[in-house]
């Protein structure tokens, strides 16, 4: 086996009321003047007060940025440079899903190496360290909060710039608590999006034993908390899919993505989590007559009896619940023109196989096989 490191240089804090812990956290490390940044959604639902009230109680000083759009922008990105330059910050909190946290390690980076956050485009083009960035994800999904990447939509060149370095948030706080206004498809969008995380890291060429077993029990967790997380108001499903989120993307994060997160930058106009999952089915029956023990893992990690079954047929079974799974979501099982026109292909096609990620796929695509992909995609799955 070719060398390999796993590397988690972010302080996991998890647990009910844990956000409380943001001004020991900052005052530890001496930091004073605090950007926030936040979606005026989250914001005006109330899920940032205590945090902000924290904040001004302890004299901190405090800036709040909570005009991030749905995958940010560019412009976005400068906004919140200007703002850390004029209020001479020294610390990002950030508080929303994967959104904001792509925003804030975005700005982070930029306001320290300075230049255009198009300069950053690709892996490790940031030299100098990024501010610090201590993040509390209200979605269960992305898990941004302790990755190494971050995505920022161009408007002016039409796609997405995918920017990796040693860019993790220094703190990530997982309190369930602020899950609880998350609609139930954005949670049910996110928490596919993590699902794709592990799925993608398991299917790398990069895989190790270290980040399958982290994507493994991502995956046994999600399987047991995702619909219950999403469609009540348990506490204990939106804590424990808040860590599987963490966990997938920690494996994702080393052993890195592919065909799933690559096919995403093809539907780069639709929402990333809900791009994610509409993909996924797809990429486990492309990648299944390669990693059949792997996808037979898989099932057992969403609790299939093994009983009588062969291991082809056990990595049969892990696509078949992942599409029940979909059934019992509402999630639907095709593409529709109406959502992306179809005489897209060839841009959806070089798109993905100009993706870095789509090397570490485990099994290797031609342009014909991503064609037909994205093909099927229109026509849908059934079980």
């Amino acid at each position: 086996m070719p060398q390999r490191s796993f590397y988690m240089p972010t302080k996991l804090i998890h647990g009910a009321g844990t956000s409380s812990c943001v001004v020991d956290e900052l005052t530890v490390r001496g930091l004073e003047r605090v950007l926030l940044i936040t979606d005026k959604g989250v914001r005006q639902a109330g899920v940032t007060r205590t945090v902000e009230d924290e904040l001004v109680n302890s004299d901190k000083h405090l800036v709040v940025f909570d005009d991030v759009e749905v995958d940010p922008s560019v412009e976005s990105v400068q906004r919140g440079v200007d703002i850390v330059a004029k209020e001479r910050i020294d610390v990002i909190i950030v508080i929303g899903g994967g959104s904001p946290i792509c925003a804030a390690k975005a700005i982070s980076v930029v306001a320290t190496n300075g230049g255009s956050i198009r300069d950053y485009e690709g892996p490790f083009k940031g030299k100098v360290p990024p501010l610090p960035v201590i993040a509390l994800p209200t979605t269960a999904g992305s898990g941004s909060e302790v990755s190494p990447v971050f995505l920022i939509r161009d408007c002016e060149q039409d796609k997405k710039l995918s920017c990796k370095g040693n860019y993790h948030p220094i703190v990530a706080i997982l309190d369930p608590l602020l899950l609880a206004k998350l609609p139930y498809w954005q949670a049910v969008c996110s928490s596919l999006d993590a699902m794709a995380h592990a799925v993608d890291a398991l299917l790398s060429k990069q895989a190790t034993p270290v980040t399958d077993a982290m994507a493994m029990a991502s995956v046994k967790i999600m399987w047991k908390h995702l619909f219950s997380a999403a469609a009540t108001e348990s506490v204990e499903s939106r804590e424990q899919m808040l860590i599987a989120s963490s966990m997938a993307n920690l494996a994702c994060g080393n052993a890195g993505l592919a065909l799933i997160h690559a096919g995403s930058y093809g539907l780069h106009k639709l929402p990333h989590g809900y791009a994610c999952g509409l993909l996924m089915p797809f990429a486990l029956e492309y990648n299944l007559p390669v990693s059949i023990n792997k996808m037979a893992d898989l099932a057992r990690a969403m609790g299939v009896n093994e009983e009588r079954k062969t291991t082809k047929e056990l990595a049969y079974e892990a696509v078949k619940n992942v599409k029940r799974l979909y059934l019992e979501l509402g999630f639907p099982n095709k593409l529709t023109d109406n959502e992306v026109p179809k005489s897209a292909i060839p841009e959806m096609v070089e798109l993905t196989l100009k993706s870095h990620m789509m090397v570490l796929n485990i099994r290797n695509p031609t342009k014909e096989n991503i064609t037909r992909f994205f093909e099927r995609l229109y026509i849908g799955w059934d079980i």
